[in-house]
């Protein structure tokens, strides 16, 4: 078997070991120089004897002096390293302490900050409660506007407004409630170039298969001062005056229950989903356990229709006079769902959806504008 070839000594080895052979020669060298001068040269230099002596004697107490300071640097590097460890370890011990002083303090600011956090939270879900229920408790101009401010800060509502049944009944006729600035001209509510005061419009929905001729819009806006009846007054005679008689005559203050239900469900829907059934944002309350919303026909319990199972786009777009024949869209009416009120709830959902002028408009920077409470009149002054 061959060996492996031997690897020269090369490097800081090789220079350590020329390093101790020449002081050993360079030692023995100067050690025999008395030898020689006493030898070779006079013998005034002392007889080798003597020399042989004193040389031993400095042999061994240089052996000897070697021997302490061994044993000597031993000890010291022994002190030292016990010191740089201790002190190594003090230190640790101390950056540990403090590192876990400032873990256990953040640790206490999080939790801080996560119940201060959690206040804001139940503080701002209890106001929004407050608004409801005062809407609830008792209709007023106030409680009206401060209910659709708060939905609208939350994005609550789809395009700024809300149609609610004015009746009891499902099949009531339909009104449009709106607080806000209008520059498209859509409700007309003068809050920007009239002098009176802003108001909360209520508008009459003229339906689909009434809009033909020349049929005449119907709304009011609810100013300031005025109480709840003497504004649901003020659009019955709005709609006699259109020739909406029957309708007229349906008018009737359940709709600020529907109100106040219908922006119940929608601000949950906004911060607490866990809450109600409601997942997108409301434009319409059909009734108890309906609504249509951004996400689609949407039902307390799931009998629904989602936004994207709606005919296609542009089957019956354009003006009333002119609309070609909607494509048929006739899905089954649920099991324990009455037959009218399903007919009903998609009748006023398709509209919402499949009209590409309607997503172009409400995209624009002329859709209304809802007011907020922090653009509300009423907190900077009439």
């Amino acid at each position: 078997m061959t060996e492996p070839p031997h690897t020269p000594q090369t490097g800081t080895s090789a220079t350590r070991g020329d390093v101790i052979a020449g002081v050993v020669l360079s030692g023995l060298a100067i050690g025999f120089l008395p030898f020689a001068f006493a030898w070779w040269v006079s013998t005034d230099f002392g007889k080798w004897e003597v020399i042989l002596g004193a040389t031993l004697t400095n042999i061994g107490t240089t052996l000897l002096l070697a021997a302490v300071l061994f044993f000597l640097q031993r000890n010291f590097t022994r002190t030292v390293q016990t010191a740089v460890t201790e002190t190594t370890k003090r230190e640790v011990s101390e950056q540990t302490a403090d590192i876990k002083r400032s873990a256990e303090a953040l640790q206490l600011q999080v939790a801080d900050i996560a119940e201060q956090l959690d206040q804001r939270r139940q503080n701002r879900a209890e106001a929004q409660a407050a608004v409801v229920e005062r809407a609830s408790a008792g209709t007023s101009f106030e409680s009206v506007a401060d209910l659709l401010e708060t939905a609208a800060a939350l994005e609550c509502l789809w395009h700024g407004s809300i149609a609610l049944p004015a009746g009891a009944a499902f099949d009531s006729p339909r009104v449009r409630l709106f607080w806000g600035e209008d520059y498209s001209g859509q409700f007309r509510v003068g809050n920007i170039f009239e002098d009176a005061n802003p108001g909360i419009v209520i508008n009459y929905e003229v339906p689909d298969d009434q809009q033909q001729g020349g049929y005449r819009p119907a709304r009011t806006a609810w100013r300031e001062g005025q109480s709840p009846a003497e504004a649901l007054d003020a659009l019955v005679v709005a709609m006699q005056r259109a020739g909406h008689i029957v309708a007229a005559n349906a008018v009737k203050p359940d709709l600020f229950d529907h109100l106040a239900n219908a922006l119940r469900e929608a601000m949950a829907a906004r911060t607490e989903p866990s809450e109600t059934w409601m997942r997108g944002r409301i434009d319409e309350w059909i009734t108890d356990d309906w609504a249509i919303t951004d996400q689609g026909l949407e039902n307390r319990i799931g009998l629904g229709v989602p936004a994207d199972q709606f005919p296609d786009p542009g089957v019956d777009a354009g003006p009333a006079s002119s609309k070609t024949p909607r494509r048929k869209f006739n899905p089954p009416v649920p099991s324990g769902v009455d037959a009218d009120l399903w007919m009903l709830a998609l009748e006023r959902a398709r509209p919402h959806f499949g009209r590409p002028y309607g997503a172009s408009y409400y995209a624009s920077d002329r859709m209304p504008v809802p007011y907020t409470p922090q653009t509300s009149p009423r907190h900077r002054g009439f």
